[in-house]
C-alpha cells in the first residue's frame, strides 16, 4: 500500500486532512474507501494516519505522531513547550529544535531515563507504575526546578497554573500585612504538595507567596491537566487525581491543626500543644522540629524573644528538654 500511496503522491483528490506541510503529498485514497485500506485521515475513517515516521519528520504535530510521543515513549524533545508560531517554523525547516527551544532548557529540567525512579516513592504518584510515569508527567506538562534557600517559588508558567511537589528542602507558605509582617501559615516538607488551593486563581500572589526555606528542589505539574483526564483516559491518570484529592485533605488536616494550636490562649499553651503534636505525628518523646526559632516564632504568631524565654522557662521547670531542633517531652 505504501507503493500505492507514492504513486499517487501529486493525486488531485482530496488533500491529506492535516496539511501537506506535514506529509508532503496527497491523501491517496477517497472519502469512500474502506476504513481497512485507508491510509489517512484519522477523523475522516475513524483509524491511524499511515504514513511512515519518515513522511512525518520529528515536528509533525498530527495526533498520532503527538500521541506516540506521549504514550509510546518520549524523546528527548519536547515540543509542547513551542509555541504555534514555533512549530511552524520548525517543520518549515526555517529554524532549528534547539534554537528555539534553547531558553526553555535553560529554565527547566524535563524528566527521562533513570531520574523518574526517585519519583516513584511520592504519594502523588501512589499506584502509578513506573512505566508509566513518563508518560504522565508529560501529560501533567512537568518539569523541575531547584531554589535557593529565600527564593520565592512562583506557580504560574506561561499563564497556567501549576501545582509543586517538593522534592528536596522545605517550602514555607507566607502571609505579609501592609506593615511587612510575615506569619508563617504553614510548611511542606519533602513529598507533600502545594500551590493546589490557588489552581483556578492566577492572582494567588496576592493572597501569599511560597519561599524555600533551604535550598529546595521542586517538581511541577500543571493543575488543569492535572484535574482533567485527556481523550486518553488512562488509567494512571485516574489514580493521580485520586492521589491529588487525599493530599488536598492531608493539607487540610495540617491547617485544622494550626488552628488548633494558635487558638490556645497563653504562649505556654501554643508551645506545648505544637510540641505534643508533633510528638504524636512522630511517636515519640524525643521529637525533630524542621522549623529555625524564627520560623516556629512565626508559625506560633508569636514574638521570637518571647518564645525563647518560655521554652527556657519549661526547661527549667523540666517539663521539657531541648538541644537545637532536638527536643524531649519530659511530662
Amino acid at each position: 500500500m505504501g507503493q500505492e500511496i507514492k504513486e499517487k503522491k501529486n493525486s488531485t483528490e482530496e488533500s491529506c486532512q492535516y496539511g501537506e506541510g506535514y506529509h508532503e503529498h496527497s491523501c491517496a485514497c477517497s472519502g469512500g474507501t474502506e476504513e481497512s485500506t485507508c491510509g489517512y485521515g484519522f477523523d475522516s475513517h475513524g483509524h491511524s494516519c499511515g504514513c511512515s515516521e519518515e513522511d512525518h519528520g520529528e515536528g509533525c504535530t498530527c495526533p498520532d505522531c503527538e500521541e506516540k510521543r506521549t504514550h509510546q515513549g518520549i524523546g528527548d524533545k519536547d515540543f509542547s513547550v513551542l509555541s504555534g508560531k514555533e512549530r511552524e517554523a520548525l517543520q518549515r525547516g526555517e529554524v532549528s529544535f534547539t534554537s528555539v527551544h534553547s531558553r526553555e532548557q535553560e529554565k527547566k529540567k524535563h524528566l527521562k531515563g533513570d531520574e523518574l525512579l526517585r519519583y516513584r516513592d511520592l504519594e502523588i504518584f501512589n499506584g502509578v507504575e513506573t512505566e508509566n510515569l513518563n508518560a504522565l508527567l508529560y501529560c501533567m506538562k512537568s518539569y523541575v526546578r531547584s531554589y535557593k534557600k529565600g527564593e520565592i517559588v512562583h506557580l504560574e508558567e506561561k499563564n497556567e497554573q501549576h501545582v509543586g511537589v517538593v522534592l528536596q528542602g522545605s517550602i514555607h507558605m507566607l502571609k505579609t500585612d501592609v506593615w511587612g509582617n510575615e506569619t508563617l501559615l504553614t510548611y511542606m516538607n519533602e513529598g507533600e504538595i502545594f500551590g493546589e488551593t490557588f489552581g483556578n486563581n492566577t492572582a494567588a500572589g496576592e493572597y501569599v507567596s511560597f519561599v524555600a526555606a533551604s535550598k529546595a528542589e521542586v517538581l511541577f505539574i500543571s493543575f488543569q491537566k492535572a484535574i482533567h483526564v485527556c481523550k486518553n483516559r488512562c488509567a494512571f491518570h485516574f489514580r493521580l487525581i485520586e492521589n491529588l484529592f487525599d493530599l488536598i485533605g492531608k493539607k487540610n488536616i495540617q491547617l485544622m491543626e494550626k488552628i488548633e494550636v494558635t487558638s490556645r490562649s497563653s504562649l505556654r499553651e501554643k508551645i506545648l500543644a505544637y510540641l505534643s503534636l508533633q510528638a504524636q505525628k512522630q511517636k515519640s518523646k524525643y521529637i525533630e522540629l524542621g522549623l529555625s526559632r524564627t520560623d516556629m516564632a512565626q508559625f506560633l504568631c508569636t514574638n521570637r524573644s518571647a518564645m525563647t524565654r518560655e521554652l527556657s522557662q519549661l526547661k527549667d521547670e523540666g517539663i521539657i528538654d531541648f538541644d537545637r531542633n532536638t527536643f524531649i517531652l519530659k511530662q
